[in-house]
């Protein structure tokens, strides 16, 4: 990819002005991303609260539902500061991982030797805000593929104003 013009004449790569340049996004996706970006709120409280209600004693386990909660927040953030690719990459990410983390816990070993049985009120919430935040962002990803595009279709020509002198 050929280099774009930065921040004070520094040369970025275009893939890097997409992942971190802003991004403006029309109404509609940006709303369903929005409501992505609550679904994520809702996995960052419950891993935050659960962390705070014994969760931080757990060796591995703890630390990673405090991590799940800070990064979830920054990805929120980030899609409020009109960065929506850098949005949908961290929801994907936290998202998915906490899916699959619910699942390991739930079956054969579990993960990092920790297990859990069932699913209780807070284990049913979490992974139902997680799989809302997949399709979610999923869905405001492919309503706005065309913005977010490597190489985004030219805006329509203009017809210039002309005046026909007689």
């Amino acid at each position: 990819m050929r280099d774009a013009p930065g921040v004070y004449g520094c040369h970025v790569s275009r893939f890097t002005a997409l992942l971190l340049g802003p991004r403006d996004v029309r109404p509609l996706p940006l709303a369903v991303l929005g409501l992505a970006a609550i679904a994520v709120g809702v996995g960052a409280w419950e891993h935050a609260h659960l962390y705070h209600d014994g969760y931080s004693s757990i060796r591995w386990i703890g630390p990673l539902f405090l991590v799940n909660a800070i990064t979830s927040l920054i990805v929120i953030l980030a899609l409020i500061a009109r960065r929506p690719v850098v949005f949908a990459l961290g929801s994907l990410a936290i998202s998915v991982g906490s899916i699959v983390a619910i699942v390991l816990t739930r079956n054969g070993d579990g993960l990092f030797g920790f297990r859990e049985s069932g699913y209780d009120a807070a284990a049913g919430l979490t992974l139902g805000a997680e799989i809302a935040a997949v399709l979610l962002t999923v869905a405001g990803v492919l309503l706005a593929r065309d913005q977010l595009a490597l190489d985004p279709p030219p805006p329509p020509p203009v017809e210039p104003d002309v005046e026909v002198l007689v």
